[in-house]
């Protein structure tokens, strides 16, 4: 069971939220006007997202399903009851191109180089909306090479707009295949003004590009020092986070005039990339490129905020140190599908996650045992085949 919802939330804060389920249930009208996503055309699907409210301003989406890529507009405007009023003026578009893939020979394949396979409106509740497409990554010539699958969510109320990226390698002509690189571009409506990159404790860089060379080293223009980038780049009018930058090395983040470049697996700067790591980490680097075995498939999250209301730790956080909702034990343990037995329960809250074990005297600080998690699984299906007993007599 999943359950979207929103509460605001400061670091460290802990709030009790109540869960209410049945038939009877009726919906509050809290969220309602605060959001839309719809096929706006046979080629397109908008996307609007009320940032404050009803009558307030609202951030608009245009994804063309065609050529799909990403999204080729983003506008702000108003959203009053079931009209949006819009700005002519776009706020940023993603590159006509759309994420491009580079072979081991120096071919280009491009996501909008074709028409996907599909593109559609995966989620559409009052909180969440979510928008997925898949297609392979096609060369000016026809020709096509690896796949794609993009999912974009939006959250009623939220600025932010999450891009999920999936490669995968479907390429079974061999074993394993060699990339070149893998880059997202993005422009910026009249031009990128006052760029920021940032390093270590979020402190802005007097660089244009960031490469990520390793979990313990940062190239900043052509600078190598030892740092972890948090991957967050921001401009007049928005930001961006790249979750888990230096975690997930190499990535790169670049800025020109234009607007801003996302390396997901940026160029090598040597054929030499590589050698000096572990051999269990250096098997995937060979003579400058990428090396991928066929069905391999990783995904890349970026998070955008349009509205440039947002500062670096916000936007940082939203991606880094996101919320955990966690079921007291003092509250399924009573209700008797979810309860174990009469033994004594004790709970970890290690890492944030919450956790029964069934061991008498057990401490609560003490770590959780798979056997323990085991046996936490059978109980809730002996749960669920319980209920559904009842429900049937």
């Amino acid at each position: 069971m999943l359950i979207d919802a929103t509460a605001p939330l400061k670091a460290n804060e802990r709030r009790e939220l109540t869960v209410t389920f049945g038939n009877k249930v009726v919906r509050s009208e809290e969220t309602s006007g605060r959001g839309r996503v719809a096929f706006g055309s046979p080629t397109s699907i908008s996307a609007y997202v009320a940032t404050l409210g009803q009558g307030m301003p609202c951030l608009g989406f245009n994804i063309p399903t065609e050529r799909f890529r990403l999204f080729d507009r983003v506008q702000q405007g108003a959203l009053l009851g079931a009209w949006v009023t819009s700005d002519d003026r776009p706020l940023a578009s993603v590159d006509p191109a759309g994420a491009t893939i580079v072979d081991e020979n120096g071919k280009r394949y491009t996501m909008a180089g074709g028409k996907p396979d599909s593109v559609k409106i995966e989620v559409n509740g009052p909180q969440k909306a979510v928008i997925r497409a898949e297609g392979p990554y096609t060369a000016a010539d026809g020709s096509t090479y690896q796949r794609w699958i993009a999912r974009l969510t939006f959250r009623a109320g939220s600025p932010l707009v999450e891009v999920a990226l999936t490669q995968v390698n479907d390429y079974t002509k061999t074993e394993f295949t060699d990339l070149t690189s893998l880059d997202l571009g993005l422009t910026i409506g009249g031009g990128l003004k006052n760029g920021a990159v940032y390093g270590e404790g979020l402190k802005p860089l007097p660089a244009k590009s960031l490469l990520q060379l390793d979990d313990q080293r940062l190239q900043a223009d052509a600078s190598v020092s030892t740092a972890k980038a948090p991957g967050v780049i921001t401009w007049d009018g928005g930001s961006a986070v790249v979750h888990d930058f230096w975690q997930r090395w190499p990535k790169s983040l670049s800025m020109d005039d234009q607007g801003l470049s996302f390396g997901l697996l940026p160029r090598q700067p040597t054929a030499d990339f590589g050698k000096d790591l572990p051999y269990y980490l250096m098997y995937n680097f060979v003579d400058g490129k990428y090396r991928a075995k066929w069905g391999m498939a990783f995904t890349t999250r970026i998070t955008f905020d349009f509205t440039g209301n947002l500062k670096p730790a916000e936007v940082y956080a939203e991606a880094q140190t996101p919320v955990l909702a966690v079921i007291p034990a003092a509250y399924y343990s009573r209700r008797w599908p979810w309860a174990p037995s009469p033994r004594r329960w004790a709970s970890s809250s290690r890492c944030g996650q919450l956790h029964g074990e069934l061991f008498q005297g057990q401490r609560a600080d003490s770590p959780v045992r798979p056997r323990v998690r085991l046996l936490q699984l059978r109980r809730l299906v002996r749960g669920a085949r319980a209920q559904l007993g009842q429900q049937r007599v």
